[in-house]
């Protein structure tokens, strides 16, 4: 399963070039994100005009819970981890853990897609690998 960030997502839905292998990642049928994500995306898209083709979209990936092991590992996420050095990724921060607990307790997650280098290290220090996109 191809695991995806809001970053990324929010890139694609804004109509963004990304990278031919992300493109190829979305079109995998597998394609999943957390419930983390789901809400980060109706709150930054559902007052926009792209909202009604971004909800369409995003109704074709399979949506994580995010339950009581999920904030486990996020917790323990957040307490091994340091906060982002940019001030603004900071209020975020609890969020991303979030996403990347979702990634590591899910069963069969093989990638994370994401523009957040932290949120990539800390998958992979978890055993999930990432792939990172920088921001088109």
């Amino acid at each position: 399963m191809i695991f995806f960030d809001s970053s990324v997502l929010s890139w694609w839905l804004e109509g963004r070039d990304l990278p031919k292998d992300v493109h190829a990642f979305l079109a995998d049928e597998s394609r999943a994100i957390s419930a983390v994500v789901r809400h980060e995306l109706v709150v930054g898209f559902s007052q926009r005009a792209e909202w009604p083709k971004a909800s369409e979209r995003l109704a074709s990936f399979n949506v994580l819970p995010f339950g009581a092991r999920e904030a486990n590992v996020s917790a323990a996420i957040r307490a091994t981890s340091h906060p982002p050095k940019k001030k603004t990724a900071r209020p975020v921060w609890h969020r991303d853990a979030a996403i990347v607990a979702t990634a590591v307790t899910a069963p069969g997650v093989r990638m994370l897609v994401t523009g957040d280098e932290q949120m990539a290290g800390m998958a992979a220090a978890l055993g999930v690998a990432s792939y990172l996109v920088t921001a088109p």
